[in-house]
């Protein structure tokens, strides 16, 4: 069961593909003019449009060919439980929830992480919530919220954190599936 419907994460992202590549194409371009502006006022704006034009195309070009592997993946793959599409460690995934495991699986090739499996018992701590932009990152991102999960196996085994972006209500709906599962016990690491 997906928590959110395939066509509109998709959708969602088409949005921010565009909405990011354009970021960093406008950066490309002022840098480009104020190095370009050197040469003369023309050539400096000549130099920032043909950079902002080439940076925009060729962010977003990268962004559909990996968009096109990782959807190709998971065309491939059958899976049982509750399914978010996330992002780990700049990698493109999905999260799996079933009763005592969370199991992700990487759909990018050539991945560092390609499935980790988390067992979920009274030592990990569960946290969910949205992400506060820096400065620059609500230029970026805009009007999308990015979310996150984040997983810390008590007390000091490794930390995951997965980010998403919120579309129709996923954050309300991927809380509630965790506190299903969550078991736990804050009373062994009080004081």
């Amino acid at each position: 069961m997906r928590v959110v419907e395939l066509d509109k994460f998709l959708e969602l992202r088409k949005k921010l593909d565009r909405r990011v590549s354009l970021y960093y194409g406008i950066i490309t371009g002022v840098v480009f003019f104020i190095f370009g502006i050197f040469s003369g006022i023309l050539a400096g704006l000549g130099w920032g449009i043909f950079m902002f034009v080439f940076g925009t195309l060729s962010i977003y070009g990268i962004r559909f060919l990996t968009n096109n592997t990782v959807d190709k993946a998971r065309q491939r793959l059958e899976l049982e439980g509750t399914v978010l599409d996330v992002i780990f460690n700049g990698e493109f995934g999905l999260l799996v929830i079933k009763d005592k495991l969370i199991k992700y699986i990487s759909l990018t090739r050539f991945s560092q992480n390609k499935i980790k499996d988390i067992e979920v018992n009274e030592d990990l701590f569960i946290a969910v919530g949205e992400l506060q932009y820096v400065r620059l990152q609500k230029y970026k991102y805009g009007e999308f919220v990015k979310c996150h999960i984040t997983l810390n196996q008590m007390p000091n085994g490794p930390l995951y954190q997965f980010t998403f972006f919120e579309v129709d209500g996923v954050l309300e709906k991927i809380t509630a599936e965790l506190d299903k599962i969550n078991c736990f016990n804050l009373e062994k690491y009080q004081g």
